[in-house]
């Protein structure tokens, strides 16, 4: 009873929260599966027979997320992004853990900070730079110069972000991952982008 008590008096605690303010939560996904045929070679049973089969996806990663905004006043706002993959279109196995994006954070005119696990500064400049951006038909990705190929993975846990607001185009900021997510070692990302028209330059060390 006393859970319960507790957890009404959330429930009502958010509804005023909502009335006096503004929010928005939107469900976002993408379903991606391919059929693929691969002709000579060794397949198991079939040895060097053909075979078709279909693959987890082609371009990028099934997935599914929720991103939400709450507007906290004075041009303030909460931010946040749920978003998991290991979604299957070949068997239906779901895996609802957020591997993908679990962060919350607040927006204004300071600029925006994010904490949690996110992509990495190294990531969100070169998706800007490339045709298919972080995708499994990166053409970046497959030479071996995208920061996925790097770091061994566009994402890092336990991740405080701050970037600052646009000044006619140019932006920077600084990423602290905190130790225990790179092998009990701390590790720091700044970066800096301009854009206006139809130039574009990134910068991330």
């Amino acid at each position: 009873m006393k859970f319960k008590q507790q957890f009404l008096a959330l429930a009502a605690v958010m509804a005023c929260g909502g009335a006096m303010a503004q929010s928005s939560v939107t469900m976002y996904g993408v379903l991606d599966v391919s059929v693929g045929k691969t002709t000579g070679g060794s397949f198991g049973m079939n040895g060097g027979k053909s075979a078709t089969s279909p693959a987890q996806s082609y371009h990028t990663p099934t997935r599914i997320g929720f991103r939400g905004t709450e507007d906290l006043g004075g041009g303030l706002k909460a931010n946040f992004n749920l978003e998991s993959g290991g979604l299957s279109l070949v068997d239906g196995g779901p895996n609802l853990n957020f591997s993908r994006d679990a962060w919350v954070g607040l927006s204004g005119n300071f600029g925006s900070t994010r904490f949690g696990r996110t992509s990495s500064f190294g990531t969100q400049g070169h998706a800007r730079f490339d045709l298919n951006g972080i995708s499994t038909s990166s053409a970046m990705d497959n030479a071996g110069i995208s920061p996925v190929t790097w770091y061994g993975s566009s994402r890092r846990s336990a991740q405080l972000q701050y970037v600052t607001p646009n000044f006619s185009g140019f932006d920077a900021g600084v990423s602290l991952v905190l130790a225990g997510n790179n092998e009990d070692q701390r590790s720091m990302q700044v970066r800096a982008n301009y854009g206006n028209g139809p130039l574009a330059v990134g910068y991330v060390a």
